[in-house]
């Protein structure tokens, strides 16, 4: 066990960004981890009851009514707690402390706020770019998907290394902190396992982010042409039409079994592609025929982005 001091403070205001990659106590029907919070020499006993993370931060939630938001974005890393919506302040921030009662991890603000921490991540942080620059194209472009999957990057799995994958890594590298994923940045290996298992513990099978083919998806297609010539231009215009509407990294061109390419909107479980077709519909950004169509009808060798 080991207490926690906050080290950095920002007042965020809730709400600020999207957070995806969720768990709730409620939903798993399982107590969280306990932890003891101290604020301002009074200490008491809670339970973890949310968590959610994206490449903005962290947010979450415990059954005393105490929120954390830490935000990444910054160097060092900010933080804000509130009790039951009203926001504490810095003081009662700086001389907080939460500690790990029954060797969960429970602690969702503390040591990994600081600019200790920070400079551990920034060390892996280079590692992984190091790496990232070795890699084959295809093996590069492998590791983005795996970071769109995770929903942590937006944009194009093109094997370069910018600010946005910069940042996604930096994201990814604080879950694998927060969930206790290893991050071993030895090897190839080492680093494929750690995004994949970053993918695993983020990723919402909704969400249609997908990229490869899992037992039950269904893809949500919007046309089909006879080549990828004639598909060419409808994918790129519904990318664009869903990215300014926050959908980015949907579409994909895939090649029916019949020969025939389609345009596909996100890959799903087939009730997340039944729900998805509806929502996408009723705002108007995929047309009235789109359907949900099961994976097995594509050949999944011709998946492009």
């Amino acid at each position: 066990m080991k207490l926690a001091a906050l080290s950095s403070v920002l007042a965020l205001l809730f709400g600020s960004a999207a957070f995806g990659g969720c768990w709730n106590a409620a939903d798993s029907g399982v107590v969280g981890p306990e932890v003891e919070i101290c604020i301002d020499g009074s200490c008491e006993r809670t339970t973890l009851t949310f968590e959610c993370a994206d490449a903005s931060g962290l947010k979450a939630g415990y059954a005393n009514g105490l929120s954390v938001q830490i935000d990444t974005t910054t160097q060092p890393f900010s933080t804000l707690l509130a009790r039951d919506g009203q926001q504490l302040s810095a003081a009662q921030i700086s001389g907080a402390s939460c500690l790990n009662v029954d060797g969960g991890d429970g602690c969702k603000f503390g040591v990994q706020s600081g600019t200790e921490a920070a400079s551990d991540l920034d060390t892996d942080l280079n590692a992984v770019k190091e790496r990232f620059s070795q890699l084959l194209g295809v093996d590069a472009e492998g590791f983005q998907s795996a970071l769109i999957e995770a929903g942590l990057l937006t944009g194009v799995a093109d094997g370069v290394w910018g600010s946005s994958t910069e940042a996604a890594v930096r994201q990814a590298l604080f879950i694998a902190r927060e969930r206790g994923i290893p991050v071993d940045l030895s090897s190839d290996d080492g680093l494929f396992r750690f995004i994949y298992a970053v993918r695993d513990a983020n990723a919402d099978p909704n969400s249609g982010l997908a990229r490869s083919p899992f037992a039950g998806a269904h893809l949500l297609v919007v046309a089909s042409r006879q080549s990828y010539e004639e598909a060419t231009p409808i994918v790129s215009q519904l990318e664009g039409t869903l990215a300014r509407m926050g959908f980015a990294n949907r579409t994909s061109l895939v090649q029916s079994l019949n020969g025939w390419v389609a345009v596909t909107a996100g890959m799903y479980p087939k009730e997340g592609c039944l729900a998805a077709s509806e929502s996408l519909k009723s705002q108007g950004l995929v047309p009235s025929d789109a359907y949900c169509a099961p994976v097995e009808k594509f050949d999944p060798m011709s998946w492009t982005n």
